[in-house]
């Protein structure tokens, strides 16, 4: 019984976010959104059309489907631009990107 209710151990974890972010402060009406935030450049798509997706933090089955998805299809199609956001801080998601693929 306890090694069947261990298993379910890894599938609970990763609903729980592994690190939280700093955010910036709230934008104003009207204003303008940053082109650059942190490391990420949204004019760096050279024109292309950009695809900005918000997914969920790191570990989640879910966020890590939508990723391999909009990765296969930015690979698959040089005139797109994509762009992810989500709720891990920087170095988390890019040690996760090259996790899964």
């Amino acid at each position: 019984m306890t090694s069947y209710l261990a298993s379910y151990i890894p599938a609970i974890k990763s609903i729980i976010p592994q690190s939280s972010p700093s955010v910036a402060a709230l934008p104003e009406v009207g204003e303008q959104a940053p082109a650059k935030v942190g490391s990420v450049d949204l004019k760096s798509g050279g024109g292309r059309p950009t695809l900005l997706a918000f997914v969920r933090h790191c570990g989640c089955p879910f966020a890590e489907k939508e990723v391999q998805l909009l990765g296969a299809e930015s690979r698959k199609n040089e005139k797109l631009h994509v762009v992810i956001v989500q709720h891990s801080d920087e170095a988390t998601t890019q040690q996760w990107f090259e996790d899964i693929g």
